[in-house]
């Protein structure tokens, strides 16, 4: 009985030890009469098999194989592939399309091809530290969990990563670029950006489930879309970073956010979609644009007397009780603070245009309209709480529904007015509103659903 103990331990072992090369005992590998093979370019141009599980061999008839040519084993529904170390590059779509699940790339390849394993079902991939160069679209449409990126690598492709199912990656100092969508559409949780890079593409790290990133004080640009659709929390720009791309930050879970002191402008949506409280602006910044801090909770806001410009939508529907307007500011764009709960505001004199829908939506008792200003747009401050209000002398017109939903008890409208558009003061309170002489035209309804007007 000991004998045959022995005996099966002894077959149990030598079968274990031999499992890792079973595969390559059962795959085909590769002749002359598989693949067309150029033997002045050591170069594997074309496979002409149709055998499934595939070893690619290191020469035919002594002539090594270096290269292998763009689409040579493209889409042959291939499951498995060995390639020989004596393979220093691979072609744009070499393997492109097929089934492939595994693939250990040997160290002794240098470059890897745009689109070269793009579109199989690869889980793993060993990236030797031989690869300076991983190509646009590389691993694009994989099921890659991971991947650790060798120090020897400088240039990480446009989309070279996108569609994967990436819960980690590790992106090493030799890395310098890093092209858009790279790491798009994954799993990520958390990335550290390494010091040798100096710009974030648009959509790097788009659409994962990022909760935390550490962005280096190498970096000076970060690109549209960038971090957008992840999960951060909180997030540090460091003051390195003098532009931040459309909607970088947008559609997160951001509660703290520290803006870099280099920034002359916040662009269109970079904060919107998330959950911030309050923000510090620098003073830096000379420009807040479209939506850039829309969709959020902020309750109060400090905009810095560099600012000259709130751009539409800048501050769309938050929680703002209170805003400080400093003097610098020029324009006001349209919806910029629409939906909040403003009680009160100050327009400083500086302010020569305010565009439509503006304060709408708000809980406005009172406001204070400088001189500076000459229209007054269509439903500016549509569905408030206005008691009173006094247009000043500048103004020529009244749009659209401008007052409209107020509570408004009284209006002063100055000689200088020619138009007041339809439904202008419509649903109010008034008892008496004086409508001077200068008026040419007044719009449907302008005073629909008030008390008594009288034409001076």
């Amino acid at each position: 009985m000991t004998k045959y103990l022995i005996t099966f331990s002894v077959m149990f072992s030598i079968f274990a030890c031999s499992s890792d090369t079973t595969r390559l005992n059962q795959a085909h590998i590769l002749t002359l009469d598989d693949v067309r093979f150029d033997k002045n370019t050591n170069t594997i141009v074309h496979y002409t098999a149709d055998y499934k599980d595939i070893v690619i061999p290191s020469d035919f008839n002594g002539v090594p194989v270096t290269f292998i040519e763009d689409r040579a084993f493209a889409k042959n529904a291939l499951t498995s592939i060995t390639l020989p170390d004596s393979v220093t590059d691979i072609g744009e779509e070499a393997f492109a399309e097929n089934a492939l699940v595994n693939v250990t790339i040997p160290d002794s390849v240098t470059r890897i091809g745009n689109w070269a394993f793009a579109k199989n079902a690869l889980m793993n991939v060993t990236i030797p530290h031989s690869v300076t160069h991983i190509g646009d679209w590389a691993f694009i449409n994989n099921a890659l969990t991971s991947v650790t990126v060798p120090n020897s690598v400088t240039y990480i492709g446009f989309r070279a990563f996108k569609n994967n199912e990436l819960a980690s990656v590790s992106i090493p100092n030799s890395v310098t670029y890093m092209g858009k969508e790279s790491f798009s559409n994954n799993a990520l949780t958390s990335i550290t950006i390494p010091s040798s890079v100096n710009s974030i593409a648009d959509d790097a790290f788009a659409n994962n489930a990022l909760v935390s990133v550490t962005i280096p004080d190498s970096v000076n640009a970060i690109g549209d879309d960038a971090f957008a659709s992840n999960a951060l929390t909180s997030v540090v720009i460091p003051n390195s970073v003098t532009f931040i791309g459309k909607r970088a930050f947008s559609h997160n879970a951001l509660t703290s956010v520290t803006i870099s002191a280099s920034v002359s402008s916040i662009g269109s949506g970079v904060f919107s979609d998330n959950a911030l409280t309050s923000i510090t602006i620098p003073n830096s910044v000379t420009s807040i644009g479209f939506a850039a801090f829309s969709h959020n909770a902020l309750t109060n806001v400090i905009i810095p007397d560099s600012v000259t410009s709130i751009g539409n939508k800048a501050f769309f529907y938050n929680a703002l009780t209170s805003i400080t307007i400093p003097d610098s500011v020029t324009s006001i764009g349209y919806a910029a603070f629409f939906k909040n709960a403003l009680t009160n505001i100050t327009i400083p004199s500086s302010v020569t245009s305010i565009g439509y829908t503006a304060f709408a939506n708000n809980a406005l008792t009172s406001i204070t309209i400088p001189d500076s200003v000459t229209v007054i747009e269509d439903e500016t401050f549509i569905n408030n709480a206005l008691t009173s209000v006094t247009i000043p002398s500048s103004v020529t017109s009244i749009g659209i529904a401008a007052f409209a939903n107020n509570t408004l008890r009284s209006v002063t409208i100055p000689d200088s007015v020619n138009s007041i558009g339809d439904d202008a003061f419509g649903n109010n309170t008034l008892t008496c509103a004086t409508i001077p002489n200068s008026v040419t035209s007044i719009g449907s309804r302008a005073f629909d659903w008030n008390v008594a007007i009288i034409r001076k």
